[in-house]
């Protein structure tokens, strides 16, 4: 069974580009109460949000070079 905190912690991390208050309303409780079991957890959204940021540029980058080597192929066997 997941507690509320563990909810919201989940939640947190699952898209951390919501506000707490959207965290609070999804998970049926207060901002304050989103706030306090972050904190608990040590988790900041900001921290969180910079990490994600991160990640998505990183798979950002990597689709980018799949789809260069892609085109590359692709206009090779095309001039062929």
């Amino acid at each position: 069974m997941t507690t509320k905190r563990e909810k919201i912690k989940q939640t947190a991390k699952f898209n951390p580009f919501q506000s707490v208050a959207e965290i609070a309303e999804e998970c049926d409780t207060s901002r304050a109460y989103v706030r306090e079991a972050l904190s608990n957890f040590g988790l900041s959204l900001r921290e969180l949000r910079k990490e994600e940021y991160k990640r998505l540029k990183k798979e950002y980058q990597m689709l980018e070079e799949d789809y260069k080597q892609l085109a590359e192929y692709l206009n090779t066997t095309q001039a062929s």
